[in-house]
């Protein structure tokens, strides 16, 4: 099925993977949101760092064309 499709141009990896990040930042603020309504405190909350924590927010600064 998968073989079948179309490769994705560069332009479509890139909203493709923004869009990802979106799902993945609201995912992380539902959970977040959840945890504090429950009580859950932030002293087991590790911060994102790295490439993945960049990512995000990169893929969120920039607009889609």
């Amino acid at each position: 099925m998968i073989e079948s499709e179309p490769e994705l141009t560069a332009d479509e990896f890139a909203h493709v993977a923004q869009r990802l990040a979106e799902c993945l930042t609201d995912a992380l603020r539902v959970a977040e949101s959840r945890g504090q309504r429950l009580g859950m405190s932030d002293e087991f909350a590790e911060p994102l760092t790295g490439p993945t924590a960049n990512a995000s927010k990169a893929a969120m600064a920039k607009p889609v064309e």
